[in-house]
């Protein structure tokens, strides 16, 4: 019976770091594709500002 129960608590603690894990992972992960996000924004509006650009050179 105490052996049960300390598999239960062993097994509880290891479920317990694995959601911890994967959560800090999660976050990680958010955070790079937010940045790649952003900078694939940015880097749209300035080709999108360069096309303007040139075409305002050729008028």
């Amino acid at each position: 019976s105490e052996s049960l129960t300390q598999q239960k608590t062993n097994m509880r603690a290891a479920l317990g770091r694995m959601v911890d894990v994967d959560i800090a992972e999660e976050t990680t992960n958010l955070a790079k594709y937010s940045v790649l996000s952003q900078a694939s924004a940015s880097m749209l509006a300035q080709a999108n500002a360069n096309t303007d650009l040139a075409l305002m050179l050729l008028r």
